[in-house]
């Protein structure tokens, strides 16, 4: 055992105490033997075989047996600018768009108002089926929706979203403007830690229920589509003139992101069998089944629960290992990355 007992979970939360970071840990002794695994893992010696035309070599080389899955919208970017105002998603790219029009823009915004609280709450106001014996109060009782009914939501908001892409005829050659124009801004901290991953071959893969070109185009211009980060979302495809005629593979929105739809994407991502232990960052609680259906000795989930941090802490605490609070950065992320890496076989 590399590390002393609850010496790495401690020695995480009082760096992100020190840098001003609220985390917080249901259950720290679980998450203690978690991060041991990703540090007993460590960087080990794999027999790697590299085929070259006709003749195979193999050979030993240190390979980091951690793999990082992100979500994107509001995990790897900001929820909030440093004024409080929310900032832009990647489908919010294209609807403040000059490049499409005011009109276009709120038609996307009111989807966002009717269907964004439906993804973000477990619960929903509904008025029960009173009796005239109820209590006037109880017209506004708030009664569980269930994960089916909430994912019903989520596919008629993204099916309405990119059939209105469709009929204003969105062009290929319009998006990095769009995303240069728009108020997607980086999460504190992701710069720093894209480096590290970068510079030790971790693979990055970035699972989105947003827009690939709007992902790819943003992480491009801020240098950050490496050799070792990959991309799985809603690729919209383009005809001989460059105009959207549809989107490539099956729909994937917030609450279907899963081992499923990775292993159905056809955009050359493959689950790599020697990344035993598997990182995953979400802001949503369903993103932690971003890796369900794939093979993983170990996985550790953290959350960024940004905003509503009252009303959605505890089922925060039930899903994710460790939770970031108030739109915080990605430094304990890197630091346990940074842990992982100075571990000695």
């Amino acid at each position: 055992m590399v590390a002393s007992e609850n010496a790495v979970l401690s020695t995480l939360l009082a760096a992100a105490q020190a840098a001003g970071e609220r985390v917080v840990v249901k259950d720290p002794e679980a998450v203690q033997l978690k991060l041991e695994s990703f540090i007993d893992a460590g960087p080990r010696r794999l027999q790697v075989t590299i085929k070259k035309k006709k003749t195979e070599n193999t050979c030993g080389r240190d390979v980091c047996c951690t793999q990082v899955v992100t979500d994107f919208d509001r995990t790897i970017t900001r929820c909030f600018d440093d004024h409080g105002k929310m900032v832009s998603s990647s489908h919010g790219a294209i609807e403040t768009s000059s490049h499409m029009g005011p009109e276009f823009g709120k038609i996307l915004h009111n989807y966002f108002l009717e269907y964004y609280p439906k993804e973000i709450d477990h619960t929903c106001t509904r008025p029960p089926q009173c009796t005239h014996t109820q209590k006037k109060k109880e017209t506004n009782a708030r009664i569980t929706v269930s994960h089916e009914v909430r994912e019903k939501f989520m596919t008629e908001w993204w099916t309405k979203t990119h059939d209105l892409f469709l009929q204003k005829g969105m062009r290929r050659d319009d998006v990095a403007a769009m995303v240069a124009e728009s108020n997607l801004q980086l999460r504190r901290g992701v710069p720093e830690l894209f480096a590290v991953l970068r510079d030790n071959k971790i693979p990055v893969l970035v699972f989105s229920a947003g827009v690939a070109n709007v992902v790819e185009a943003f992480l491009g211009q801020n240098g950050l589509m490496t050799s070792n980060a990959h991309v799985v979302s809603n690729k919209m495809v383009f005809d001989d003139a460059g105009v959207i005629c549809g989107f490539e593979g099956e729909l994937i929105h917030s609450l279907n992101k899963n081992g499923t739809a990775l292993r159905n994407n056809k955009a050359g991502w493959a689950h790599d069998s020697s990344r035993t232990h598997a990182l995953v960052l979400g802001d949503n609680t369903s993103d932690t089944q971003m890796v369900a259906g794939l093979e993983h000795d170990q996985v550790l989930s953290i959350g960024f629960l940004n905003d509503k941090v009252n009303e959605r802490l505890d089922i925060y605490k039930d899903q994710f290992d460790i939770v970031i609070l108030n739109d915080g950065s990605m430094s304990l992320v890197k630091h346990f990355i940074d842990i992982i890496l100075k571990s000695v076989v």
